[in-house]
């Protein structure tokens, strides 16, 4: 299990963050809890309370930015690529070339970035 130190919960903190991760993302969020919890208890670090903790969470966000992109990709590019497609059938929509089909794919895409919120 995860070690405390007196006044901090760390096995409360990392609970607490996987549930974060679960409601947010219900098909990642085991995932991210044995991801998380398998880390930490990999991280072997020799020093005395508050060091040991602190030198696992800087450990755990480096893997975490890593496992980030593993599984969503990079939303940046993802971002950038959404918008692009919205920018060009905004432009095709201007000229009057758009069809029904692409009207809708325009408002698919539209309601994939409000709801991901880039």
């Amino acid at each position: 299990m995860v070690e405390n130190l007196p006044g901090i919960n760390l096995t409360g903190l990392l609970k607490d963050t996987c549930m974060i991760g679960s409601r947010n993302h219900l098909e990642s969020g085991d995932r991210f809890c044995d991801f998380v919890h398998d880390k930490w208890l990999s991280y072997e670090v020799q020093g005395k309370g508050l060091f040991v903790q602190k030198e696992k969470l800087k450990r755990l966000k480096s893997d975490l930015k890593i496992w980030n992109i593993d599984i969503f990709g990079n939303v940046n590019l993802l971002e950038e690529a959404l918008q692009k497609k919205i920018q060009d059938l905004d432009a095709h929509d201007d000229e009057g070339a758009l069809d029904a089909a692409s009207r809708e794919e325009r408002r698919t895409l539209l309601a994939e970035k409000n709801m991901n919120l880039f």
